[in-house]
């Protein structure tokens, strides 16, 4: 049976791999721990200069890890990991089965039933939360051995203690939608206990405390490794288009489960004509468990307390599966084709839970709603084994069939799904062959390598582990928001996902200010080329010969030109042959933020309070004010080189001012009389700034009885200054 599971998910060892895109992300951060010298549970390879923190599936990953480090290859670790942990999700289902008092054939066949529901399987492409719903009944079981050790030894208690924190942690650095689900349940049996339950009021508030504990204790672990106490909550239309139509619930969708296919029961549905995306009604399926439910009851009319607790949790979790509003076959109209999201006036009516979303701490990042059907389907699942209390052979056959029938409806087609998986264990092959290879020999460890355009990098997870450099980018959303509040400030200048005009600019900088060794332009997309190989073209395919044309122009670099990407370095040969450094070059050539300021074109739209324009120069006109301001600029700190042409001749009170931080901070003052040169055409001095600063400001101020001319200002981070402090 448990071989079934793992061809249902394809986690079978040498002959098939779950997904592509989530393993080539874990296996990321799977190799980079195990590249780690110390017990250290950051990645040093991706989303530099700070440690990186997988923002959900550590207890994954670390097994992978620990795979890895035993000499398995990384795409075979992955499938090893799942197999492993759904062997852990089989025996405690089994065991849970157990402990309501099924027999031997009936706790094996639920435990099949379970891990083969659609909710399980069908979330694999993302990773974890298909294994972090797998294993609720391994948390649950703790909760309830928690719960019977109540009035045991002190010795019994505080080693059940122990094992449930030990559950609760695994929980939640496993998935954070499976811990609250897990949270709510065990809070929920807690509660009713504590109502009914015939122990010591003593011992139950003990419980309560210890079950509380264990739960926050988890989670402050939890926020502690990843920094922040909550990820950022998305706006309620997420949580209405993610929301479970009533129709997913009772009508399968084809291609999704073989029986309903082969009887023709299902429908087609696609992402134009329903809000969210397709793992909202490929996983929702619940009317087979439901009918299974239903003739379990039926077996044993006589009702028994111990339904409550998954009656009233089903019910919950439907309630908030719903989202913030009532669907009912609700498909897109006209002109919507394309939005994820779905806005209120869409749906039939309200259902109230909008207020729960949008306020309550860990509920507000629940976006994906229709994910409370795993719960449902667990409840359900608990209650075709709670029904009978005292089962007889009929009793026992009904519900043994009930759970299979459930299984078969539930299962995808196998020969599909294998050719499925033995498919994304062919691409991640090709992707070693073809990508990582040629890679390996174009870099070395311990280089420093930026993938640009950047964008959501799940490639540069797996590429960089694996190579053993180190590179900005990083996979995964929500690490790429954290990534990005330590990125230099030259590195957010480039846009995402795009190449623009001033690129092949801000390449040379970016290397000149020595914060990367390589330059890597992808001809693949890093994100949906990590789903499917070979890689759909990225966005900026169109732009990338007109780009190299310009950097191949460059004397300062090496651009190797590969299939799949271009490489481009500082020229290695250059400074032999100049007795210049390619860097110090770059820096002297060109004038981009944040380590040059130039205003050399001056039209209508310059700012200032008393000039004029002639012939391309700024001029005074005999008002006070600010002759030029602007134009709030990023720099960062170091010694620059402050060149001013015009005419100043006629310079009496004029002075030069550069400030940031909105004028709040005064980094350089003096009188423009005081640093003429000799031919009183030129503005120089040097200037320090002492720190990074997002909107640096020079300003030229006249009372009015100067007669000035400004034809070019620029501030120049001297080259030594950059070599020494650019990182």
């Amino acid at each position: 049976m448990l071989l079934l599971v793992l061809f249902v998910f394809g986690a079978v060892p040498h002959y098939s791999i779950p997904t592509l895109g989530q393993s080539i992300w874990t296996t990321g951060f799977a190799q980079s721990i195990a590249n780690n010298e110390s017990l250290d549970l950051y990645a040093y390879n991706f989303g530099i200069p700070q440690p990186a923190a997988i923002s959900f599936g550590l207890s994954g990953a670390i097994t992978a890890a620990a795979l890895i480090n035993v000499g398995l290859e990384p795409g075979i670790s992955y499938t090893y990991m799942y197999a492993l942990w759904l062997g852990i999700a089989f025996f405690f289902s089994y065991k849970l089965s157990r402990n309501l008092e099924n027999g031997h054939g009936i706790s094996l066949a639920a435990a099949t039933a379970w891990l083969c529901m659609p909710t399980t399987w069908g979330h694999t492409s993302y990773s974890m939360l298909a294994l972090g719903i797998a294993l609720l009944p391994m948390y649950f079981l703790a909760y309830l051995s928690l719960q019977e050790s109540s009035d045991s030894t002190t010795r019994k208690r505080i080693a059940q203690t122990l094992l449930y924190f030990v559950a609760c942690t695994i929980s939640v650095f496993m998935d954070g939608y499976t811990f609250i689900f897990f949270s709510v349940i065990s809070t929920a049996a807690f509660s009713i206990h504590f109502l009914t339950g015939r122990k010591s009021f003593s011992s139950r508030i003990l419980l309560g405390i210890t079950h509380l504990a264990c739960l926050a204790g988890a989670y402050l672990l939890y926020a502690k490794y990843i920094g922040r106490m909550q990820h950022s909550p998305e706006e309620i239309e997420f949580f209405r288009g993610w929301g479970v139509d009533l129709s997913f619930l009772i009508i399968p969708t084809k291609g999704t489960h073989w029986l309903a296919d082969y009887l023709n029961l299902s429908i087609a549905r696609n992402q134009a004509n329903w809000y969210g995306d397709a793992s909202v009604w490929t996983t929702t399926f619940i009317l087979p468990s439901i009918a299974a439910c239903a003739l379990c009851l039926a077996v044993n009319r006589r009702p028994h307390k111990a339904l409550a607790l998954p009656i009233i949790v089903f019910i919950f979790s439907t309630y908030m599966a719903l989202g913030p509003s009532l669907k009912i076959n609700s498909t897109k109209p006209e002109g919507m084709e394309k939005t994820l999201l779905m806005p209120e006036e869409s749906a039939v009516l309200p259902t109230g839970s909008a207020w729960i979303s949008e306020n309550i701490p860990a509920f507000k990042s629940m976006r994906a709603s229709y994910r409370w059907t795993a719960l449902s389907l667990f409840c359900l699942w608990l209650i075709m084994l709670t029904a009978n209390k005292q089962p007889s052979k009929h009793s026992q056959l009904i519900v043994g069939l009930a759970l299979l029938a459930c299984t078969a409806f539930n299962i995808p087609d196998l020969a599909k799904k294998s050719n499925e998986t033995r498919s994304y264990k062919t691409m991640l092959e090709r992707i070693d062959t073809q990508l990582l290879e040629p890679l390996r020999q174009d870099t070395a460890p311990g280089e420093t390598l930026v993938f640009l355009p950047w964008t959501n990098d799940f490639m540069a997870n797996y590429i960089s582990a694996r190579l053993k450099t180190r590179t900005f980018n990083i996979g995964g959303d929500k690490n790429l928001d954290i990534a990005k509040t330590h990125w230099p400030e030259i590195l957010l200048q480039f846009p995402p996902r795009t190449i623009d005009p001033n690129f092949h600019i801000r390449s040379q900088l970016f290397l000149a200010n020595n914060l990367a060794e390589v330059i890597i332009i992808p001809k693949f997309d890093p994100l949906w080329g990590a789903h499917s190989w070979p890689s759909p073209p990225p966005p900026w395919r169109n732009e990338i010969a007109d780009v190299v044309t310009k950097l191949a122009k460059s004397p300062y670099l090496e651009i190797v030109d590969r299939e799949s990407y271009i490489t481009i370095r500082l020229s290695r040969s250059f400074e032999a042959k100049t007795g210049v450094s390619p860097s110090q070059a770059i820096i002297q050539s060109a004038c981009t933020s944040p380590n040059c300021l130039n205003l050399d074109e001056f039209s209508t739209s310059t700012p200032t309070q008393c000039g004029v324009i002639i012939d391309g120069k700024l001029h005074t006109t005999g008002k006070p004010g600010f002759l030029i301001f602007g134009p709030y600029q990023a720099l960062n700190k170091g010694t620059y080189t402050l060149h001013v042409k015009g005419e100043f001749k006629g310079a009496k009170n004029a002075w030069l001012d550069i400030s940031a931080n909105k004028g709040q901070t005064l980094i350089y003052k003096t009188p423009v009389k005081s640093i003429l040169t000799s031919n009183q055409a030129l503005v120089t001095d040097n200037i320090r700034i002492q720190e990074n600063h997002r909107d640096v400001e020079v300003r030229i101020f006249t009372d009015g009885s100067d007669i000035l001319s400004l034809s070019s200002l620029r501030l120049t981070k001297q080259a030594s200054s950059s070599m020494n402090e650019a990182k």
